[in-house]
């Protein structure tokens, strides 16, 4: 008997389905059947009664998914234990995109300080794409990011918040006064944009291209500091998230129509550290 024997008996039970269970652990329906069958021959005891579509428990099986399902707690509880003897001082990897950076950075450290001290934390900021293929490079443990569609199935991930997407330029802008923004009044205006690596350069272009426009972009970054820099000289006009724009009185925004999503991310794996847990416990208590 072993553990992810286990864990796929449960987790098929959990879902009344192995076509479920192995689509979420990411694995063949062939794999799942057979590794409860083997469960079946070792201990010569029907676990399941297989129906024409799905199963139900037999007497054993009910038995033996409790004791399973305490059993997989046990050894996650065991693990963790260990994990921390072992990697105590082991630093967290962690990324995040500029402009969520600017904004939820410094509330991060500082509830890591408090409530785990001993917990290093590195981190370094790149745009969403780059973020995606350091996590699966096993390179970062966890990021932030901004994104519009789903994530590939490789990655878990925790939803934090949405956010609504300005324009931005300087209170004596031309198009300042104006109650809304459109497409069109942007189309020949000078614009500094992040680079294709970041995600909200995608919302842009799909704003854009919805339009049948193509906007007059001067210059592309991937530096939130130079974004503000040319806004604030009046070289160009750009596109910031509100709760960032807010920060700043000197200039005047108007709201897209668009919004964007931003997430936690993590790489899909059987065990994570206990340290990232940790943090991935204290995004789901509220750092937004």
């Amino acid at each position: 008997m072993k553990l992810q024997q286990l864990q796929y008996f449960t987790e098929a039970v959990k879902y009344s389905s192995i076509s479920k269970a192995a689509e979420v652990l990411h694995v063949s329906q062939p794999t799942i059947s057979i590794s409860i069958q083997e469960l079946e021959k070792e201990f010569n005891v029907p676990l399941i009664a297989r129906r024409y579509q799905g199963f139900t428990l037999t007497a054993e099986g009910k038995e033996f998914y409790d004791l399973a399902i305490s059993l997989l707690k046990q050894a996650s509880r065991l693990q963790d234990q260990m994990e921390q003897y072992g990697n105590a001082d082991r630093p967290v990897h962690f990324g995040i995109t500029p402009m969520m950076g600017s904004l939820l950075l410094s509330d991060l450290y500082k509830k890591i300080w408090i409530k785990y001290p001993n917990i290093s934390l590195k981190t370094e900021e790149l745009g969403s794409r780059m973020l995606l293929k350091d996590i699966k490079a096993d390179v970062l443990n966890l990021a932030v990011l901004i994104h519009q569609k789903e994530f590939p199935r490789e990655f878990d991930s925790l939803l934090v918040n949405e956010l609504e997407l300005v324009w931005c330029c300087l209170p004596s802008h031309y198009l300042a006064e104006k109650k809304s923004i459109t497409a069109e009044d942007l189309k020949d205006e000078p614009l500094v944009m992040f680079d294709d690596n970041f995600a909200v350069s995608e919302v842009i272009a799909d704003y854009f291209q919805d339009a049948g426009i193509t906007p007059y972009i001067i210059h592309s970054t991937h530096q939130l500091y130079t974004v503000q820099n040319m806004i604030r000289d009046g070289i160009a006009t750009g596109f910031l998230l509100k709760p960032i724009a807010e920060q700043f009185p000197w200039l005047t925004y108007h709201s897209l129509p668009r919004t964007v999503r931003y997430s936690l991310v993590w790489l899909k794996k059987k065990a994570l550290h206990s340290n990232v847990k940790k943090i991935i416990q204290l995004f789901e208590e509220g750092v937004s």
